[in-house]
């Protein structure tokens, strides 16, 4: 009897502590990491690489512009031109 009432009042402190919140200052530093601004990157046409590889900024665009359903599609700059 003894032994079921302490495992019982144990469970129920464990349950206590488990549904307990967290401190203020421990959300708060989980949601800045959350929702830390991201950096947009373009790397279709932003890739130029010089030498012996050849430049895939235009097949690059090409196949990203297909993949969305276009007919193809060239680099204007830092961005896609995509032909329909």
């Amino acid at each position: 009897m003894k032994c079921t009432l302490c495992l019982v009042t144990l469970f129920l402190v464990a349950v206590l502590a488990y549904s307990y919140p967290a401190p203020e200052w421990t959300q708060q530093h989980l949601a800045v990491e959350v929702h830390a601004p991201r950096v947009k990157r373009d790397h279709i046409c932003g890739v130029v690489q010089t030498g012996l590889m050849p430049s895939l900024n235009h097949e690059g665009c090409n196949s990203h512009c297909r993949f969305q359903g276009y007919k193809g599609g060239v680099c204007a700059g830092p961005s896609c031109q995509c032909v329909s």
